[in-house]
């Protein structure tokens, strides 16, 4: 019974560290499969929900422009790297689980989220596919850069850039150096 306990406590830690990792992975394997242009939606102007049921690209053309692309293997990969040094280090005891879900959850956001996601794919529109699932999923984006329609969105992204990325790469550092300031951090940035 005991070690039944055990399997269940180290699994649920382990989805308490890894979530982040896990949803950075999901969203990335979307992009890799989820077609964006199915057939019969040549206008990315159609809502989001005429993509339903979803089609996907099973022949691997689309994985493989993707992953060939700069700017998504530098910002997906370094998570990937990240994730699995920090594995090591924790193996090693120098963080406890609370500090290595921590820097997991900064790490994804930094590179993935805030850079990959929202800066690439909404404002500047260059990550492949994601940009064009962000087309269909507010046709907003469809205008050019701070048009009255999208300017909200624009003021967002910017916000990501210029604030929340690097307050992110802030965090993580303070937490891989072991400053004390990463738990005021906790307090500062706690939704």
């Amino acid at each position: 019974m005991e070690n039944a306990k055990r399997r269940e406590r180290t699994a649920m830690e382990s989805l308490f560290v890894y979530w982040p990792f896990l949803f950075t992975v999901g969203t990335a394997v979307i992009i890799l499969i989820l077609d964006p242009s199915p057939p019969g939606l040549d206008d990315p102007r159609h809502p989001a929900d005429a993509m339903w049921p979803p089609t996907f690209d099973w022949t691997g053309a689309q994985a493989v422009f993707v992953l060939k692309n700069p700017l998504f293997l530098g910002t997906f990969f370094p998570v990937v790297l990240g994730v699995f040094c920090l594995r090591f280090l924790l193996q090693a005891e120098l963080f406890v689980t609370s500090e290595h879900a921590s820097m997991n959850w900064w790490l994804c956001n930094l590179f993935w989220f805030h850079i990959g996601c929202d800066v690439l794919s909404g404002y500047y529109q260059v990550m492949p596919v994601l940009t064009d699932l962000y087309k269909r999923m507010n046709p907003a984006h469809l205008e050019e850069q701070w048009h009255p329609l999208r300017q909200h969105l624009d003021a967002a992204y910017l916000l990501e850039l210029l604030v929340e990325a690097p307050l992110a790469a802030w965090v993580l550092y303070l937490y891989w150096v072991g400053d004390p300031a990463r738990f005021i951090s906790l307090l500062l940035f706690r939704r």
